[in-house]
């Protein structure tokens, strides 16, 4: 009777504890996927933006896997652990054995063969290059369009099951989530800010969700190169990705009617007291070096014209020529950055630098520890820059006249920013439409440059 009695308590006591070690384990597993997930996530944000790191060329083909993807993190050191990215608890890496040694083989510079057939834990957003806190870069395997995770069955399951998963954002930062339904979840929509529990359309055109089976969803391309905006896509989906917009090369002579204020627009909303696109006039005098850094750091265009007006003093004072260099590369790029986070592509190969360089550069082409300039001629190049950058203005015009009022209120308080050199308080920098208006100044700025190279020419 006494051994009853206590085989009773023990099976009561056992029955009380085991929820308990078990919510125990699973918070472990989520503190420590967490910790992985912020990891990748910060690994993005360093090679997002720099041009040699190879990530702008994961765009996503038929056969590309998640595996490519990571491919580019570890050739820049990061990301080499693969426990990282294959989870221990994780039910496909169980049956495949658990995590291979290592993620890159340094040998043969390549990823490690044994790592590259096995799945992973997570699923990444291909070609997309921002750093805002509601676009996701990655999550745990299994989430589907209905905001739910999937159960851990199949190829694809849920790593967690169906009680929830984590996402990262392409600030570093990352979540856990029960679900993406309720006032909790931070998902917008692309282009509208409207909350949405699908993750695929918080996501910018043309990017791609690769898992380590290969294309999850193909988000459209910018449609007539409009920025904002995207039309449901396909699970699965092809189609080509645009990489240059082109229009004619002539030059942009804007209007000279100053922009409304955003006092105006607060009094009266209306869509008719809106200035139309290209109806701004902008002083982008590169010789007055401290006002025009000063009116671009106002607006947060600083990156772009701030290297263009330092590399133009540079010229003027016989500067060494690899600070040259380093400015230009840096401005190139920063275009660059402003344009694919809004989802328009722009050539960054080095014959595409080396066209702006020339262009830019002007008489003082051979003065650059860049080789590839030596010989150009830059009355051509800078042509040939303004077709590429001129359609690029057209596509941000597209974008524009998709903005809400509201948005557009934002673009002109940051044309107003730049042209006072003061900081508005009104300005949202997060908002679509200060976005676009620093895309688009960055854009005027190498349309002046290369006017400027013509009109020396």
């Amino acid at each position: 009777m006494e051994l009853l009695v206590v085989l009773t308590v023990i099976a009561l006591l056992s029955a009380l504890l085991l929820p308990a070690v078990r919510a125990v384990l699973g918070g472990a597993r989520r503190t420590k996927a967490l910790g992985h997930m912020r990891q990748i996530a910060q690994a993005y944000v360093h090679c997002a933006y720099n041009a040699e790191s190879g990530l702008q060329g994961i765009a996503g083909e038929e056969s590309t896997t998640a595996h490519d993807w990571i491919r580019v993190l570890a050739e820049q050191n990061y990301c080499n652990d693969p426990r990282v990215l294959m989870f221990d608890f994780d039910y496909l890496v169980k049956a495949g054995g658990g995590p291979p040694r290592r993620v890159w083989d340094a040998a043969s510079q390549s990823l490690d063969g044994d790592f590259a057939q096995k799945a992973l834990s997570i699923a990444v957003v291909a070609g997309c290059f921002s750093t805002d806190s509601a676009i996701p870069i990655c999550w745990t395997r299994g989430l589907q369009e209905n905001g739910h995770w999937a159960e851990a069955e199949g190829d694809r399951g849920g790593v967690f099951g169906s009680s929830g998963g984590i996402i990262a954002f392409t600030d570093g930062s990352a979540q856990w989530f029960d679900d993406l339904h309720g006032e909790k979840n931070p998902l917008v929509q692309w282009g509208t800010d409207e909350r949405t529990s699908n993750i695929y359309e918080c996501l910018p055109p043309g990017t791609r969700v690769l898992d380590w089976k290969g294309i999850l969803y193909s988000a459209p391309a910018p449609s007539g190169g409009g920025a904002q905006g995207s039309e449901s896509g396909s699970q699965g989906g092809s189609g080509e990705d645009e990489v240059v917009f082109l229009a004619s090369a002539e030059k942009i002579e804007p209007p000279p009617e100053p922009p409304m204020s955003v006092a105006s627009l607060e009094e009266d909303d209306g869509e008719e007291d809106i200035p139309a696109y290209g109806s701004w006039s902008l002083d982008m005098d590169f010789a007055d070096t401290s006002s025009l850094e000063q009116r671009a750091e106002a607006c947060g265009v600083d990156g772009v014209v701030g290297s263009l007006s330092d590399t133009y003093a540079s010229l003027q004072s016989g500067a060494e020529n690899k600070s040259i260099d380093s400015s230009l590369s840096q401005a190139f790029q920063s275009l660059a950055t402003a344009l694919m986070g809004l989802g328009l592509n722009l050539d960054t190969s080095k014959e595409a630098q080396t066209l702006f360089w020339s262009g830019f550069l002007g008489d003082y082409a051979t003065y650059t520890d860049n080789t590839d300039v030596i010989g150009c001629d830059p009355a051509r190049d800078a042509a040939e820059a303004l077709v590429v950058l001129n359609g690029l203005d057209t596509a941000i015009g597209s974008a524009y006249d998709n903005l809400s009022g509201a948005q557009k209120s934002q673009f002109t308080a940051v044309l107003e920013a730049f042209s006072s050199g003061i900081e508005s308080s009104e300005i949202d920098f997060d908002s679509n439409g200060a976005k676009l208006a620093q895309a688009y100044l960055s854009n005027q700025a190498w349309i002046a440059a290369m006017n400027r190279t013509l009109a020396e020419g």
